[in-house]
């Protein structure tokens, strides 16, 4: 495969994972506008070729020097940010020349009610219509996303799957997970900002309601801090822990039975492809888009209704008579992760720029793929 180019706003372990393993058989170069906004810690990126760009004639003198690479752009929301705008752009003059241009990490809009409807209509009219529709492909974020641009009438033959990933990581704690802890309590999780969208307060409620045995960590910063410390002060099972470094909650993670992401909206949700690497069973809502990581027999975890706090309850209930995970269940869902990793989805990238160069006879199935 050719040289890739790949046009990003910030510099996230969620999406440059993957092209630090292409990079191992096909030259990548990362152009980024914007310095990590999620700070997520010093990332090892010794052989990525990485530049900063500010200015338009940075731009038109990358395009100008490119015209046989692959390049990747997903700058298709314009909002008032530089950088976005930068690379927008960009994205413009690429489609502009017919460059071989494709879009990733497209993740589900909200396509239901009469706002989704309107939604629909302008993501419809981008990719149909306006300048978009001139891009070889998009991948979108699981089925959730595919579904999304499906309801824009986005023709079927520009899609396919194509997820965050995260860093793998050292896998031999999985051989034990709970094992070696004397308390035959379930251990639940929830990772994130500490925020209404996120709806940390209703999952607090529900666990105050609950008296069985079980411990729920927090793991997280936000405004609500002081609330969530108002409510959880009688409640010596559920505790606090703040902001960790990546590592800390891997940890966690690896001896805990249940994430919960319980968001109120939330386009993908990379924690839940940390859980299931960890060999972590997940609770989430129905408008999470990682939810398309669940398989249909729940043995990866479960779905309840969004803002359905009966049902959330219910998934927790039956989570702590499901009691804890087994090194065997834990090993399972760790093994099927594999097949999320950066290493693996670096080979699904490559098939599909085969796909759609000419060079493969038949789209590629993602690994991860649940239909």
């Amino acid at each position: 495969m050719q040289e890739v180019i790949f046009w990003t706003w910030d510099i996230t372990s969620h999406t440059i994972n993957v092209f630090e393993e292409v990079n191992k058989t096909s030259k990548v170069k990362v152009f980024f506008t914007k310095y990590d906004t999620r700070k997520l810690g010093c990332l090892p990126l010794k052989d990525l070729e990485i530049v900063h760009i500010q200015s338009k004639s940075e731009v038109d003198a990358i395009i100008a020097q490119t015209k046989d690479a692959v390049h990747i752009n997903n700058a298709l929301k314009v909002f008032n940010d530089e950088g976005i705008q930068l690379l927008n752009y960009a994205l413009r003059k690429l489609l502009k020349r017919k460059y071989f241009c494709i879009a990733l990490f497209q993740e589900q809009y909200y396509w239901w009610g009469w706002k989704g409807g309107l939604r629909r209509l302008k993501w419809g009219w981008i990719f149909n219509f306006g300048y978009a529709r001139h891009l070889k492909a998009i991948g979108c974020t699981g089925w959730t996303g595919m579904e999304a641009h499906r309801k824009a009438l986005v023709p079927n033959h520009k899609l396919f799957d194509f997820i965050y990933t995260v860093p793998t990581f050292d896998s031999n704690r999985l051989m034990a997970g709970n094992s070696n802890l004397k308390e035959e309590k379930v251990r639940f999780v929830f990772v994130g900002q500490l925020i209404d969208r996120k709806s940390i307060i209703e999952l607090i409620d529900i666990f105050n309601s609950i008296e069985a045995d079980y411990e729920l960590n927090i793991i997280g910063e936000g405004i609500l801090r002081n609330h969530i410390l108002s409510k959880i002060k009688e409640n010596g099972k559920i505790h606090l822990l703040g902001k960790l470094m990546p590592a800390d909650v891997r940890n966690i993670l690896s001896n805990s039975d249940a994430l919960i992401l319980p968001s109120k909206s939330e386009g993908w949700g990379c924690v839940v492809n940390e859980a299931l690497m960890s060999g972590c069973r997940v609770i989430v809502s129905s408008v999470v888009g990682a939810r398309a990581l669940i398989d249909k027999k729940e043995t990866r975890g479960e779905i309840f209704i969004n803002n359905g706090w009966s049902d959330l309850r219910r998934c927790i209930i039956k989570s702590i008579q499901r009691g804890i995970l087994s090194a065997s269940e834990r090993q399972g869902i760790a093994l099927w992760a594999k097949c999320i990793s950066p290493q693996s989805e670096a080979c699904y990238f490559e098939e599909i720029v085969n796909y759609y160069q000419g060079k493969r006879a038949g789209k590629p199935k993602a690994p991860w793929s649940n239909l």
